[in-house]
């Protein structure tokens, strides 16, 4: 199967392709009514990322790749219909929005007790008649075995600092 890196940079990479053209169509925010339209841009732009990941990386198993590729259509098509399907006016602000990093323009966040953090949001929806901002981080990876009952290990508090980070 694919590495979880691979795999994990393949599927981020799709995701922020797919809401930039979504945006520039005017499909956001996503609607039920648009999946169809939706699953149209998303199947071929994954086709080419998928090419240009194959081009950069020769995977050594043909079967391998394709399959992975696959696995990664799949999920992509759950998170679309997942998307189509949220209460809520959530608007996406932001794709891959990168502060502190050496390809951003933005800053470090500021913290509470001067911690600084730097990172990548895959994510920051706004709902401005509530006022609500909601950070989306996509895990990949392998799902953990059980879920610890506080935050730890990375994936639970990853969102809650990016949440504080995407408040400021």
């Amino acid at each position: 199967q694919l590495d979880p890196r691979t795999r994990g940079s393949l599927f981020h990479e799709v995701q922020y392709r797919l809401f930039r053209a979504l945006d520039q169509a005017g499909l956001l925010p996503l609607g039920r009514e648009a999946v169809s339209a939706v699953l149209d841009l998303a199947d071929p732009l994954l086709d080419v990322v998928a090419a240009e990941y194959a081009e950069r990386l020769a995977p050594a198993i043909e079967r391998v790749w394709v399959s992975g590729i696959e696995e990664i259509r799949t999920d992509l098509r759950g998170w679309i219909h997942e998307l189509a399907h949220l209460e809520g006016d959530w608007r996406p602000a932001h794709f891959e929005l990168s502060f502190g990093l050496p390809d951003s323009d933005r800053p470090e966040a500021l913290l509470p007790d001067d911690f600084r953090l730097r990172g990548r949001i895959d994510l920051v929806e706004a709902d401005t008649a509530r006022r609500r901002l909601r950070v989306t981080d996509h895990k990949t990876g392998k799902p953990p075995d059980r879920l610890p009952r506080w935050i730890g290990n990375g994936e639970l508090l990853q969102p809650v600092l990016y949440g504080l980070a995407a408040e400021q």
